[in-house]
């Protein structure tokens, strides 16, 4: 779901009462205001229902509050500053003053097995991760629009579809082990509220110092949104998990339970199914602008108040209202449902009490997150949960522990109210560093009890992670890379956006403000665990001013990280001492890698973008780098893409797209290519042989186009675009290409051989999903 920012009061109105978007004040005077009210987040466990309402209270009324006394700040500042209408937070006047949210699988046995195969690609060794393709050498299983589809994969030459079975809703990823399949879709839950007796909360927004963002709308099912697609029925969104168990090759359902909130991510370690789902924030339904106090006139005049004292008076009774209606809240506003389906029918229920933890109350974004642990020897069994206030981002799994990084709360520096620095003009100083973003980590282990997510500890880093790979556990210490933005405030409070002088190679000269003061900064800190905190054991800062983090790996006792801007520092990092960690090499080339895979633990696989010396990406490329020496880390081989066309591929964001297959030395990936010069486009897999002596090889390109034109014709159907090849796989020397369209199979060690090709139907969409497929 997109989210919008709704602004729904103005800061500062002109002497007419007209609002207006901007900066408040002159831009002379003034100090600088605090820097960004973020606190670091440690959890402690609700003792009981009244202790977590009480916090939940305290966290819905600390955000109100904050965010109250920052507007009648604001319109105390114009006050003494004479405001003009000049700027000010402008309210969103066609939207009553409300918020707005533009958003709305091994199974089968018997027969051949292949004697090696390609899995999921994962980020740690024994810890799977969900996917829309799973293989256990026999059999290869597909979401398939609606459809998990059961695939005789081996031998080759008896490729066949061997069973199907719809999946309600819109089916994203899953798991398959042990003849279990566990699938994650989403679902319209109105009929699941009326089955079960209860009705959807109210949706909350997050509160900032400018107002409030998100979605504030009651979700009741009379009144929910519509669906796409033009279709008039109510949607409530919510995250199906279907625990299906295999007879053969025929699914059977084992267990239905539906989640509020949506899919995060998953991880199986052995039988043991980990899902992350980040939960909307639910709450009582507060007021949020003049509207809810005075609605328009009947001519549909806006009718709001046009002096300072008189906007000051409203948000105080605002404010009031709104303590009130805290006050009278009870739990059920605010904890999501799980619904159980059973033939008994469904079951609502929430977390109990005593597993919710609270982090520092105003401290994380608003919304719950939840951690669902299923064991799949028993799957009929109810899934346990642990939940947590605040919306977590990302998930890094590890083979007993578990960690939510998640977003710190904040509001912004109102240094607003005095403007920007002209263009041009100096700063004054001092110049004061405030930080776009800090994170906030939770630990969770499954040692104790491997069926249940047990909180240890959280912690707080500055700056924002790029992806899971940012994260890493090893030998109880957590390895972090982010990289912070920054903004300034000078002397007379006033932002300030640092300006970059260039020399004739595109690198900033010594005399460059982004050199003084730098927009980006990089880091890389170790965690460890300590009285049920996240503490730093060491740290190194500072790291490629005014560059980005791209792509992190970690490797036992080495951490690489590549940064761009305008060329791709490849840093090498020594973690054997956590209390130490250094920086050993910084290898620069043109360009930049998207995804770093260890092939060894002397070298690096990667894939990216080629690069001019003036930080211009170019063609696709995949790199190997020889870091048996960490302190001269050697580029060995390339292969760059041709640079006459365009093409991307879905592995540079998504490493499950990337296959690398180390039995045979084999690489695949999906390859989408747009002719530059011809208008003509290709979706293929592109095949490699990779060998750290002799280098990249490509060895052939998988087209499914004809086939997906024979079959089915070309373009969309139901949402899915049929030519694109979706993901390869490997069964020992023979590589499978999937899309919508079918199956490509070629034998990479005899490319003289023909394919073998199935054709799967057009993918099916669930009525009210989507437009069918014809």
């Amino acid at each position: 779901m997109r989210k919008t920012h709704s602004l729904f009061w103005t800061a500062c109105f002109a002497a007419a009462g007209s609002l207006t978007i901007g900066g408040c004040g002159s831009s002379s005077g003034g100090q600088a205001e605090e820097e960004t009210g973020e606190i670091n987040a440690s959890l402690h466990r609700a003792q009981g229902c009244g202790d977590l309402l009480d916090d939940l209270k305290r966290d819905t009324r600390l955000k109100m509050e904050k965010s109250i006394d920052q507007q009648i700040a604001s319109l105390q500042r114009c006050l003494l500053t004479d405001c003009n209408g000049s700027g000010g937070v402008g309210m969103d006047s066609g939207s009553n003053g409300a918020p707005t949210d533009a958003g709305g699988a091994g199974g089968g046995r018997g027969g051949e097995s292949a004697k090696s195969y390609s899995q999921t690609n994962t980020q740690v060794k024994g810890v799977d991760e969900a996917d829309f393709v799973k293989n256990d050498g026999k059999y290869i299983y597909i979401l398939h629009g609606r459809a998990f589809k059961v695939l005789n994969a081996w031998p080759s030459k008896e490729l066949k579809e061997s069973s199907t079975f719809d999946i309600e809703g819109n089916p994203s990823e899953m798991f398959v082990a042990d003849g279990k399949v566990v699938i994650y879709s989403y679902v319209n839950g109105v009929d699941v509220f009326t089955a079960a007796g209860v009705s959807p909360k109210n949706r909350m927004p997050n509160y900032y110092g400018y107002g409030f963002a998100g979605d504030g709308r009651a979700t009741d099912v009379a009144g929910a949104p519509a669906q796409g697609g033009g279709s008039s029925t109510p949607y409530v969104p919510l995250t199906k998990m279907t625990v299906l168990a295999l007879e053969g090759t025929t699914p059977k359902v084992a267990r239905e339970v539906y989640f509020e909130g949506s899919y995060l991510d998953a991880r199986r370690v052995g039988p043991h199914v980990r899902t992350v789902l980040q939960g909307y924030a639910y709450g009582p339904r507060l007021k949020y602008s003049y509207y809810d106090l005075v609605p328009p006139t009947a001519q549909g005049q806006s009718n709001y108040p046009k002096t300072i004292p008189e906007q000051i008076a409203v948000l105080q009774q605002i404010r009031a209202d709104n303590e009130a209606i805290i006050d009278a809240s009870t739990l059920a506003d605010y904890l999501p449902y799980t619904f159980v389906k059973s033939a008994e029918g469904t079951k609502a229920q929430s977390v109990a009490c005593e597993d919710f933890y609270v982090p520092t109350v105003g401290s994380t974004e608003s919304g719950v997150s939840e951690v669902v642990s299923l064991d799949l020897n028993d799957p009929h069994a109810v899934p346990k949960e642990t939940a947590i206030l605040g919306r977590a981002d990302t998930v890094y799994g590890g083979t007993d522990t578990l960690y939510l990084a998640a977003r710190a709360w904040s509001w912004p520096s109102f240094a607003w109210r005095s403007g920007s620095v002209p263009w041009g003009e100096q700063p004054a100083l001092p110049v004061r560093a405030i930080s776009s973003a800090r994170t906030h980590i939770h630990k969770f282990e499954f040692k104790t009890d491997a069926k249940f997510p047990n909180y240890q500890a959280s912690g707080t880093v500055k700056g924002a992670i790029k992806d899971q790979f940012s994260l890493d556990d090893q030998d109880g210490y957590l390895r972090v890379a982010t990289t912070e933005s920054r903004t300034y405030i000078d002397g007379k409070g006033r932002y300030f956006w640092p300006r970059a002088t260039l020399d004739a190679n595109g690198e900033p000269t010594p005399d460059s403000q982004t050199n003084q003061w730098p927009t980006a900064m990089n880091q890389l800190a170790v965690l460890q665990q300590k009285d049920g905190l996240l503490l730093p054991a060491g740290k190194v800062e500072n790291l490629a001013p005014n560059e980005s983090i791209y792509s992190v790996r970690f490797v036992g006792s080495r951490g690489y990280v590549v940064t761009f801007r305008r060329v791709d520092p490849l840093f090498v990092f020594d973690l054997s001492s956590p209390q130490n960690p250094k920086v050993l090499a910084a290898l620069k080339i043109p360009g930049f890698s998207e995804y770093m895979h260890p092939i060894d633990d002397r070298h690096i696989l990667t894939i990216g973008r080629d690069g001019d010396q003036q930080g211009r990406a170019r063609a696709l490329q995949l790199q190997i780098f020889d870091v048996a020496d960490g302190a001269n880390p050697v580029l060995k081989h390339r292969f760059t893409f041709e640079s006459g066309t365009y093409g991307s591929s879905e592995a540079e964001y998504d490493h499950k797209a990337f296959t690398y297959f180390a039995d045979k030395k084999l690489l695949a990936f999906p390859y989408y290519n747009y002719g530059s010069y011809t208008g003509t486009t290709t979706s293929t897999l592109e095949l490699f042989k990779v060998d750290v002596n002799t280098g990249i090889t490509k060895l052939t390109s998988l087209d499914q186009s004809p086939l997906v034109a024979q079959q089915h014709g070309q373009g969309y159907c139901g949402g899915y675009y049929q030519p694109g090849v979706r993901r390869g796989i490997f069964l020992e020397d023979y590589a499978y290409s999937i899309s919508y369209g079918g199956l490509v199979v070629r034998n990479a060690a005899k490319l003289d051989e023909p394919p073998v090709t199935l054709a799967l139907p057009s993918p099916q969409i669930n009525s009210g999903y989507g437009p069918a497929c014809y």
